[in-house]
C-alpha cells in the first residue's frame, strides 16, 4: 500500500514535535509554565553588619561581612490550570561567611507564596499574591535566631521570542522587629524541549533585632546563572 507524500510529511512533523517540542510549547512554558524547577549558582556580594549590644561573643563591636561567595539557590513553581486556584512559588538559598571569629556566619532563606496570574496581552502577564518569607540567622556571635514574616508578592513576565523571555519577581514582608525584601530579575533562554538556561540578578535585604540586643543588617546582591526545566 502506498502512502501519500502529504501524509508522510504530516507524520514526520508530528514525530519531530513530540520529540523536541514545537514553538508553541516553548512559548507557553518558558515564563508561564504549569511546572518549573530551577537551580542556579548565585555569586553573592554581601554588605552585612552585626551590631552587638552585649549579648554575643563579640560584645560591643560592629562586625562587617563583605567577602563574596558563590552558593546555590533553588526555586520551584506549580500552576494549577483551574480558574481561581493560585500558582505556588517556593524556593530556598544560603549565604555564609567565615570571617567571624574563624567561624561561619550563615543565613538560610526560604519562601512560599500563592500567586494569581493575569495575562494582560499576548506574551505579557503579571501575577499578584501573598505568602511567607523566612530566614535562619547564625551570625556566629552566640545569638542564632530565625524568623518568619507574612509577605506580599508580585511577578511579571514578557515573552520576547518563542525561546527568550524576561521576568521579574518582588517579595517583601515585615512583622514586629523583622523585615525582608527579595527581588529577582531573570532572563530565560530555551535550549531544547523543556530545558532552559537562566541568568540574572537577585538581591535580598533584611533586618532583624535579636533577643540579646544585637541587630543584624544584611544586603546580598549579585548575578546568578543556572538551568531550569519547564512543563
Amino acid at each position: 500500500m502506498r502512502i501519500s507524500t502529504s501524509l508522510l510529511s504530516t507524520f514526520l512533523v508530528a514525530c519531530a514535535q513530540a520529540a523536541c517540542g514545537n514553538s508553541a510549547y516553548a512559548a507557553d512554558n518558558l515564563s508561564d509554565p504549569y511546572l518549573r524547577v530551577s537551580a542556579a549558582a548565585w555569586y553573592q556580594q554581601p554588605t552585612a553588619t552585626i551590631k552587638t549590644q552585649g549579648g554575643g561573643s563579640t560584645s560591643g563591636s560592629n562586625i562587617s561581612l563583605e567577602d563574596a561567595h558563590t552558593n546555590v539557590m533553588v526555586d520551584a513553581y506549580l500552576d494549577v490550570p483551574v480558574p481561581l486556584i493560585p500558582g505556588i512559588h517556593a524556593g530556598a538559598w544560603q549565604w555564609k561567611d567565615d570571617t567571624v571569629n574563624g567561624e561561619d556566619a550563615k543565613v538560610t532563606g526560604a519562601y512560599a507564596v500563592a500567586m494569581w496570574e493575569l495575562d494582560l496581552i499576548d506574551r505579557v502577564g503579571i501575577a499578584l499574591g501573598a505568602g511567607v518569607l523566612t530566614q535562619d540567622l547564625d551570625p556566629a556571635t552566640g545569638n542564632r535566631e530565625d524568623f518568619l514574616v507574612p509577605a506580599a508578592a508580585a511577578r511579571g513576565w514578557v515573552r520576547l521570542t518563542d525561546s527568550l523571555s524576561l521576568e521579574a519577581r518582588l517579595m517583601g514582608g515585615a512583622m514586629d522587629r523583622d523585615d525582608v525584601i527579595d527581588g529577582v530579575a531573570q532572563l530565560n533562554w530555551r535550549l531544547i524541549g523543556p530545558l532552559a538556561l537562566i541568568g540574572g540578578w537577585r538581591q535580598v535585604t533584611s533586618t532583624q533585632k535579636l533577643d540579646k540586643g544585637d541587630t543584624w543588617d544584611l544586603t546580598i546582591g549579585g548575578p546568578f546563572l543556572g538551568a531550569s526545566a519547564s512543563f
